[in-house]
């Protein structure tokens, strides 16, 4: 009996709290839906009643798990002794849990209903944050500029910042300067040569460009004379190996705090000292002896003294091990991120790797066993485990440059390539080289024999252009593809040798043409010079990738109408030149020659630099003149004309 009575006053006054938080609830409820002019009042009052009710109903929820625990134990022990059925007890109960469970329910949701009815963001300013939060937030700022404009925020927000915050942010900044800027600080403050900077300071270094005083050049001078040695010797010896060339006049201050900075000791406490003890050169070695120690003893006290009144001197200890951290901690970056990348690359440059190997195979399947088919597939693999792939290195490079060109935007970018592009491409190639072979392209039989350019441009592609060499030199593109297309194979060929990526075939052809069939030589120019004379002014003015300032446009035709027109020039220049060997200004010219050889000036300047038509002997001579002159003065403006030339 006693247990079921215990069980009835625990849920007797559990019921009278709930109760009572209920009734209290609707107080609250009925208070807040009525209508009130003053908002600040019921903000306060709301606030109130909002500390309240969560007070009570966490005092509330701590009873309801102890008297809980209890009832459930009493029930226990009152189903153990009681002799009458439990069947008559248990409904009680359960249905006392049932409407307890109710209210406490009612209880709690009540006060959400008034408290919560409109959702708002909670927010807290940034400086009301606690103090180790801000200095954690401070290490992931990742450059100095940024820590200097957050902790400019507030007085709070500047006092927490540290030296290992500033040497940090310098160090992760990607600007190379403010790192070299923080290690020539550094540097001085762990040898103890300088007052170590505040905090604040220190920022204001790394992200400056100059001291906040402004010319600091003139508040700094350099040691010279007998003192240079002394000062850079003691200094070492007292500075941790340090050898300052140049320290403040007096000792600086700092303006907004009037903190000492700069060196610890000023260029006028060094000439003090070394005026008061110093020996001089002619004195016995006993008083150069007792000099040397006065003078470094002396040095000693200045430094100790100057020392005791920095109040981050011990701070400054440490300077250098943060760095040395800051440093290890970057370069762990540095190779987590460089290895997570690399595996990135990795796992990219497999799947590229597969899909350009799957549209290798269709250009396989296109090709089949047709005629050309180790030209078109020749190709070097990059192996995707230490390649970076690019638009320069792709997965597959192709020898053929008609296949690299067509296959080129394919195998760099295989994801975007569709089966209607990888087609057209491997169909075109076909057809290309198709055509090629039909029309017996590399038998040359659109030459006409009796014309003398044609055999000599003839004799010398049967020599050098080969299959091979063709495929591989020829600088493919839409106008090449265009003359593909229309059968005009003749002017294929002349299309190629203007762009010939070696030493043009139309220069060699040029100087068989105008020299080799009347080699010429003389006291001034050998005949090898006058056939690297003969090239060079093919190459300029109707060779290469210039020719009548187009492009690698002109037809077979005309590419031999233009080769015609430049030989009448060319021996036109070579008659002229020969009279200019004939002048006595000339003679002269070559006779007055001073540290530098005038006619190895002449050379080089008509080799290197040919005229097209005429010369002007007044005006090249004078040309000679200024060259030479400006060589024997050491002159480089006029390299490219006085550079050595080859001659195979």
């Amino acid at each position: 009996m006693s247990s079921s009575t215990n069980e009835d006053d625990i849920i007797e006054s559990t019921e009278q709290n709930i109760n009572a938080t209920a009734n209290g609830s609707a107080q609250v409820e009925e208070k807040s839906t009525a209508a009130s002019s003053d908002g600040r009042r019921r903000s306060h009052r709301l606030s109130s009643i909002k500390r309240v009710i969560m007070r009570e109903v966490d005092e509330f929820g701590d009873e309801e798990e102890e008297d809980g625990e209890e009832a459930v134990a009493n029930i226990e022990d009152c189903q153990q002794a009681s002799v009458g059925p439990s069947s008559i007890q248990q409904p009680k109960t359960k249905k006392r849990r049932k409407s307890q469970s109710k209210e406490v329910k009612n209880a709690i949701e009540k006060p959400k209903i008034i408290l919560y009815r409109e959702q708002t963001d909670y927010e807290i300013d940034f400086d009301l944050l606690c103090g180790g939060i801000i200095q954690i937030i401070y290490g992931f700022l990742s450059t100095s500029r940024d820590l200097f404009n957050v902790s400019q925020c507030s007085k709070r927000l500047r006092s927490l910042v540290s030296y290992e915050h500033v040497i940090r942010s310098a160090v992760f900044s990607p600007m190379d300067e403010q790192v070299k800027k923080i290690e020539n600080i550094v540097a001085r403050v762990g040898d103890r040569f300088i007052f170590v900077p505040s905090v604040q300071r220190l920022l204001r270094f790394v992200n400056g460009k100059r001291c906040e005083r402004g010319k600091c050049g003139d508040l700094f001078q350099y040691f010279k004379g007998d003192m240079r040695d002394w000062a850079w010797r003691e200094n070492q010896r007292l500075c941790n190996n340090f050898r300052g060339a140049m320290v403040s006049n007096e000792q600086c201050t700092e303006i907004a705090t009037q903190d000492l900075i700069g060196p610890y000791v000023g260029m006028k406490i060094y000439q003090q000292i070394h005026n008061t003890y110093y020996a001089s050169r002619w004195a016995l070695d006993e008083e150069k002896a007792k000099s040397n120690y006065e003078l470094g003893e002396e040095l000693k006290r200045a430094f100790e003294t100057q020392r005791s009144y920095d109040p981050n001197y011990a701070k400054g200890a440490s300077f250098v091990d943060i760095l040395a951290e800051a440093k290890m901690d970057l370069e762990i970056r540095k190779t987590k991120v460089y290895s997570q990348s690399a595996a990135q690359r990795k796992q990219r440059n497999t799947l590229k790797f597969k899909k350009v190997q799957d549209i290798h195979f269709c250009l396989v399947e296109a090709v089949g066993e047709m005629n050309g088919k180790d030209t078109i597939l020749d190709c070097v693999w990059n192996n995707p485990d230490d390649s970076w792939y690019n638009k320069y290195c792709t997965p597959v490079q192709y020898s053929c440059t008609l296949t690299r060109f067509l296959m080129q935007r394919l195998v760099s970018a295989p994801a975007s390539a569709s089966k209607k592009a990888i087609k057209h491409a491997t169909e075109q190639i076909c057809q290309v080289f198709e055509s090629f072979e039909e029309n017996n392209f590399f038998s040359l039989p659109f030459f006409d024999q009796d014309e003398r350019w044609h055999r000599a441009l003839r004799d010398l592609c049967t020599e050098k252009v080969s299959e091979a060499t063709f495929w591989s030199k020829v600088v493919i593109g839409p106008h090449f593809l265009a003359l593909v297309s229309e059968g005009r194979f003749a002017d294929v060929l002349a299309y190629y040798l203007q762009c010939s990526e070696t030493k043009p075939i139309l220069t060699e052809v040029f100087a068989r043409m105008v020299h080799d069939t009347d080699p010429s030589s003389h006291e001034y120019l050998s005949e090898q010079e006058f056939r690297l004379l003969a090239e060079n002014y093919c190459a300029k003015f109707c060779g290469g990738f210039s020719i009548s300032n187009v492009p690698c446009s002109l037809t077979l035709a005309g590419l031999t109408e233009t080769l015609v027109i430049k030989c009448r020039s060319y021996l036109s220049m070579k008659e002229d030149l020969f009279r200019l060997f004939e002048s006595s200004q000339f003679r002269t010219f070559i006779e007055n020659s001073r540290r530098w050889s005038n006619l190895l000036v002449f050379k080089r300047s008509i080799i290197n630099v040919p005229i097209e038509l005429t010369i002007d002997q007044e005006s090249f001579l004078d040309t000679l003149r200024q060259l030479a002159s400006d060589r024997n003065r050491g002159g480089y403006e006029t390299i490219r004309h006085l550079r050595a030339y080859r001659i195979d």
